[in-house]
């Protein structure tokens, strides 16, 4: 996003996520925006606080709920099951140990 200088905002359902005021010397920002959010569609939206004449870039996003192997440690969160674990129940916090005598390759895999 051409910066110069300028102050730059991501948003996410517009509540910030970020502010930059920094560029390469080209006038180049480069932002990296980690999003969590619950499941369900998104905007996010990446703008230049003092450039009106330049229109926000605006990004649809459907964020997919936990599927089996997967457990949700905080909301909005998704984490896979490493190996020596599983889940079958992806609304658990934590992976489930793998029982005696089973191999566990991580995921849903038992």
């Amino acid at each position: 996003m051409p910066c110069g200088g300028l102050l730059g905002q991501a948003k996410l359902d517009d509540k910030q996520l970020l502010g930059i005021k920094a560029a390469n010397e080209n006038g180049i920002a480069e932002l990296f925006v980690k999003v969590e959010a619950v499941p369900g569609p998104h905007k996010l939206t990446f703008s230049l606080f003092d450039n009106p004449t330049l229109n926000p870039v605006v990004l649809a996003l459907d964020m997919r709920s936990c599927i089996p192997g997967e457990v949700s440690p905080t909301p909005g969160t998704c984490e896979l099951c490493p190996a020596g674990t599983y889940s079958f129940n992806p609304a658990n916090s934590s992976c489930d140990e793998c029982p005696p005598n089973a191999e566990c390759t991580g995921g849903a895999a038992v």
